[in-house]
């Protein structure tokens, strides 16, 4: 009989891993691998978003077209311009109800709870009017759709409110 060898031992033979272990990915790794699954939700999230959004403004310049709440119909610029909104509008923010106001103007109304909250009315020139609560804090003023981003004073507003 020929004498063979035993197997040459396994370089990890005898070490144990960790139970939380995953072979071949570091923590940095697993950091990233999360991030960008974050990103992917996100991104989903405001692909979800504007779509019943735009759904919801276009039923609501149906439904105005024959008589808004003044005998006429929403003014199709204002009708332009909240879509333009709407369109720049970040997925991180809620969705707003949409409805037409005295003015038939398009407002949006975002309600965080209790004492909280903003109202925006969009007119046919672009100009927003708004006003916001939060607690015993106060403000309004006037801002413009603006074709390459929202304004920042709304923006800051509302990032602010959504957040508390």
């Amino acid at each position: 009989m020929i004498p063979v060898a035993p197997p040459p031992a396994s370089p990890t033979a005898g070490l144990t891993a960790p139970a939380d272990f995953v072979p071949g990915f570091s923590p940095e790794a697993h950091t990233i691998s999360g991030m960008v699954h974050g990103a992917i939700e996100q991104w989903l999230e405001s692909v979800d978003v504007r779509g019943p959004l735009l759904e919801a403004l276009g039923a609501l310049n149906d439904v105005c077209q024959e008589e808004g709440p003044t005998g006429r119909p929403v003014d199709p610029a204002a009708w332009s311009a909240a879509r333009r909104f709407l369109m720049q509008m970040p997925s991180s923010w809620p969705m707003p109800d949409i409805s037409v106001d005295a003015d038939n103007e398009v407002a949006l109304d975002w309600d965080f709870g209790w004492r909280r909250g903003m109202a925006l009315s969009i007119g046919p020139t672009g100009r927003i009017h708004y006003a916001w609560t939060s607690g015993s804090d106060e403000a309004h003023g006037a801002a413009w759709v603006e074709h390459d981003g929202i304004s920042p004073a709304v923006a800051g507003t509302l990032a602010r409110l959504s957040e508390a």
